[in-house]
Order: C-alpha cells, then sequence, then structure tokens
C-alpha cells in the first residue's frame, strides 16, 4: 500500500510523508542516510528542500491551506497514493461518514471528509 501519513504536529517540517510500505519495509533510509519517503510540505508548513528526506514536493500557499488542497490531491493520485494515514480524523469519528477499522482512509473517502462532505 501506498499512503499519505498525515502529520499535524510536524512543524516546521510539512504536512505529512507518501509512504511506499514495500519500498519502505525494505529500506527505511536512503544510502545517504534521508528517510527513505516523500515530504509534502508548504509556504508557512516546511521549506522547499528538507535534507532529512529522500524527495520533497514544496507548494507556494500564499493564500489558506484549502487553495493548495486541489494541488495536493493531484499530487497523491499522480504518485498512486490510495489511502491516508489520519489518527486525528480517525478518533476524531463524529462525522457523517464511514470510520475505517484503523486509521487509514481510502483516498477518496478522506478527500470527501477533508472537504467537510457526508460520505
Amino acid at each position: 500500500m501506498k499512503y499519505l501519513s498525515i502529520d499535524y504536529r510536524s512543524w516546521p517540517s510539512g504536512l505529512g510523508s507518501i509512504i511506499d510500505e514495500e519500498e519502505y519495509s525494505n529500506n527505511r533510509d536512503t544510502p545517504d542516510g534521508k528517510h527513505n519517503m516523500t515530504l509534502i510540505s508548504y509556504e508557512g508548513c516546511g521549506i522547499p528542500n528538507n535534507q532529512y528526506f529522500r524527495d520533497t514536493v514544496y507548494f507556494e500557499c500564499p493564500g489558506e491551506f484549502e487553495d493548495i488542497f486541489d494541488d495536493i490531491i493531484k499530487l497523491l493520485k499522480e504518485r498512486g497514493v490510495t489511502h491516508v494515514y489520519d489518527t486525528e480524523r480517525w478518533f476524531d469519528g463524529n462525522g457523517n461518514w464511514r470510520k475505517p477499522e484503523t486509521g487509514y482512509f481510502p483516498l477518496e473517502d478522506w478527500i470527501t471528509i477533508s472537504q467537510g462532505k457526508p460520505s
């Protein structure tokens, strides 16, 4: 499974990381010692090139986070992300939506929840 692991407390690093379970389980770090995952960060929450990650995708965000949400979703789909690990939303669980057994939401469900629409 390839998923986005949301980290609401990772400031100033970023929004979270794209993790490919198969790739990550074989090599947690790259040969040069970086985390074997892609960091997603944006203006006000991260830097363009975080030296601790294999790859960083940085979004310019002159306004609100919502202004780049569609761009982030496009990136996730392009990278083959199928799930989002979001413990905050999972523990919250008080919306009109399906709560998965774990914190791993199917990507489309997470998009719907994040946009505040019932699923």
